[in-house]
């Protein structure tokens, strides 16, 4: 609706987050577009799901289709440009495919549209990972998981990335300094090293390391922020209020439920990797963004004492 898409705009023009990100050749800018893309179409795919008639409001069939193929293409493009959604794709088919199959009108339309997208996404993905099983025995999208997994267990650091700390990313300890972290081989022993430490340490300890990191995820340290009222982590205050304000306004809507499980998938697998703030910004500003824009249609909803479309 009007007030949901005026309110996105605003907030994605007036982020002091995504600039930054938006020049540097990092994968965070295309990820952050093919996201919103996959956003839109799961949000058109909803409004499509709550017309009387699902060909009514001048869609057809034809269009659907698209939206559909758009959808899944954003997401498999996405999920290959960052992994970090590829646990979350299987799952979504099976959650999409049990409301297409179990459930009744909105969600049973919406979970058919679910179930397709994610489908498409999943051969994008699946043919990759076939690809990669076969040519080099690891069916991973890309290595860097070690990596991230060893620094993010580091104990010393409370698993921080070391710059944030003054030091430099040293794992010669495990990749003997004549491999890349990125091959395959320092990728594998990066990651057998980052599992031997979790085993070893005490869950008391595990539970406050992986706490702290998840406040970090969602507010910021203060290793990064700026000392300021209105920084990022007030930035960030704002969108989650505004968030619960559209999932409580709109909790009616499958579409909320979906970026809110984004949301909540995405804080959760980030848990265990190094912490940097770009990953918290590429992962969860744009869902962010689109649950505090369907707060700010609540509260216009509460004002003018009717509900309209979102």
């Amino acid at each position: 609706g009007r007030w949901a898409g005026m309110a996105a705009a605003w907030l994605y023009a007036c982020s002091p987050l995504l600039a930054p990100y938006a020049i540097p050749p990092q994968s965070e800018a295309p990820f952050i577009f093919l996201s919103a893309v996959w956003f839109w179409s799961m949000a058109w795919l909803d409004t499509r799901s709550h017309a009387p008639d699902p060909l009514s409001l001048g869609r057809t069939k034809v269009l659907t289709l698209i939206i559909v193929l758009l959808g899944g293409l954003a997401l498999g493009f996405a999920t290959l440009t960052r992994g970090t959604y590829l646990y979350w794709i299987p799952v979504a088919v099976l959650i999409g495919g049990y409301f297409a199959w179990r459930s009744q009108g909105t969600f049973r339309r919406y979970g058919r549209d679910v179930l397709a997208v994610h489908l498409i996404a999943m051969a994008m993905v699946g043919g990759v990972l076939v690809h990669n099983h076969l040519q080099f025995e690891r069916a991973i999208i890309a290595t860097g998981a070690g990596g991230a997994l060893f620094f993010g267990s580091n104990p010393v650091l409370n698993g921080y990335e070391p710059p944030y700390f003054g030091l430099m990313h040293d794992d010669a300890s495990v990749t003997a300094g004549v491999m890349s972290h990125l091959s395959l081989e320092g990728d594998l022993r990066l990651a057998a090293v980052a599992k031997a430490m979790l085993l070893d340490m005490p869950w008391q300890r595990l539970v406050n390391m992986y706490a702290q990191k998840a406040g970090a995820i969602l507010f910021f340290s203060k290793a990064h922020i700026k000392r300021k009222i209105l920084n990022e982590r007030a930035w960030r205050v704002f969108l989650l209020v505004l968030a619960g304000i559209g999932i409580w306004s709109w909790r009616t809507k499958p579409f909320v439920y979906l970026v809110l499980g984004t949301i909540l998938y995405q804080t959760a697998v980030h848990i265990p990797a190094l912490y940097n703030d770009r990953y918290s910004i590429g992962v969860l500003e744009i869902p962010l963004m689109i649950l505090a824009a369907v707060g700010f249609a609540g509260l216009a909803k509460i004002s003018a004492k009717q509900r309209t479309p979102y």
